[in-house]
Order: C-alpha cells, then structure tokens, then sequence
C-alpha cells in the first residue's frame, strides 16, 4: 500500500475510498433492463442489474435458468424501453458492445418449436385442466370444506335450542324493563326481546338494550336493520338473554358538586 496522501477535495476523497474495492467501476459497469419472454405474456423480469461486461453466451445460460429457454433455441432482441427494436446480440460479443441503456428491454425468442413456454403453458393457468371432484365423491369426504360448515351450523342450532331451553327455565326480560348486562354491569332498559330479524347474528332469542351510557356498539341498529328506535350511537346493545338480568337498577347519576376541585372530569 503506498503512502497516505490527505484527500484535497470531495473528488479525491471518493476516489480514495473506492480506489481498494473498485465499488465506483462496478456501478458504472450495471445497467438495469427488464427481461421479456415471447412465450410468457404474463411474466416479466423488471429491474434486472446486468453487468455490461458479461459475454452474450453467459448471460443466455443465465436466462436459461430463469426461463426454461435453452441457450441454442434462444435469441436476444434488445429493445427501447417503448419496445422499440435496437439490434439483436450476437455470441462472441459483450452486453456492452451494444451500449445498453437503463430501462431498455431484453427481450427473449423462444425458436424451439417443442418448448413448453409456447402457447403460455407456464404463466396462464387457465389453460391447466383443473381436477373436478364429482359430488358423491366429495361427500364421502371426512374432512371437507361442506362438513365443516354443516357441523358449525348443527353446534349453531343446538345452541340456540339450549339458549331456548335456558329462556323456558328463566323468564325472558320484557320490553320496559330495567336491566344489568354482563360482562361489566352495564345498566339499561330493554327495549327488543325477539329473533335476529335475519341480520345473521344467529337462531334463538335476542334482547336489545338502550345503555344508560355509550358502553354499548350500535344505536340499535345492525346492518342496517332498526331493532328499537331512540337510541343514540354507541348507547345500544343486542345481548343473548343469559347475560341480562332484570330488576330495580334505577339509572346511576354522576353528582357533580360531590367531586372535588381537584378531580379531572
């Protein structure tokens, strides 16, 4: 290593840092190019970093790998980044010796009338013939998509007919009623007792209740179905009937003048 020389400028300063690794030639010897195929019309390489100095027949095997193209069926095309054609590249020569530009297009022509990229056999699925179960096959499935849902629907039903059973032991609240709903002994009035009204929360009995403060995730309605009116948003609830419970819980009134000065409000 020769003597330590202090950088007088910006320039020199890079050039010393870069003079070991070579990092500035290296830069200047990549161009980026998009790679095309003739054959795949939905696939394409955007960005690719090529070294302008790597011969044509390096850079084909390269594709090859890429593309499933053989190197001896393959033929490059560079292009404009408008698709315009530029030249064709040759064995024996450079990337470079065709002064490629950044955003130019390789382009990619697949020759070999057995390929299996022609007529889009790699990139368009729709061309794949799809296996077609039949449906008494199917149903002898014992874990399928069908099963899964006709056993959530069984434990759905036989829900509702415990929570039915429930409500045939313990009286259902009635419209009117002062109520506490759990979790969090939220108080409020009942003011809908009945199904879903097809909104798809489930079968079985269902209780709506105006809060008596914005504890509660709607303003009672749910999708766009009014289950009680005089309800302002987040004041309203609907609950199964096992989590309300009905008695004298008058409304809680916050006492201003009991708070001290000191308290935040």
């Amino acid at each position: 290593m020769g003597e330590y020389v202090e950088p007088r400028t910006m320039a020199e300063l890079r050039d010393y840092v870069v003079a070991e690794s070579g990092a500035a030639k290296a830069r200047e010897s990549l161009v980026r190019m998009t790679l095309t195929h003739g054959n795949l019309q939905n696939t394409s390489f955007p960005e690719l970093r090529l070294d302008r100095g790597e011969d044509v027949e390096s850079l084909k095997m390269r594709i090859y790998r890429a593309t499933g193209t053989r190197p001896g069926r393959m033929q490059l095309v560079m292009k404009t980044s408008k698709g315009n054609t530029v030249c064709r590249l040759e064995e024996g020569k450079t990337l470079g010796s065709y002064d490629p530009q950044d955003g130019f297009i390789l382009h990619v022509e697949d020759v070999d009338e057995f390929s299996l990229s022609r007529g889009g056999w790699l990139d368009d699925t729709s061309l794949v013939d799809k296996y077609v179960m039949d449906e008494e096959s199917y149903n002898k499935r014992a874990v399928s998509v069908r099963r899964f849902k006709e056993e959530r629907q069984r434990a759905l039903v036989e829900e509702a007919e415990g929570a039915s059973q429930e409500g045939a032991v313990r009286e259902l609240p009635q419209v009117g009623q002062r109520c506490v709903v759990s979790p969090g002994d939220r108080r409020g009035e009942v003011r809908y007792v009945g199904d879903d009204q097809g909104v798809g929360l489930g079968p079985g009995t269902w209780v709506g209740v105006r809060f008596d403060e914005p504890v509660g995730k709607n303003d009672g309605t749910i999708r766009g179905i009014r289950f009680f009116e005089d309800c302002p948003s987040r004041f309203g609830g609907v609950v199964r009937p096992s989590f309300v419970e009905v008695g004298d819980f008058p409304p809680e009134e916050f006492d201003l003048a009991a708070a001290s000065d000191d308290d935040e409000i």
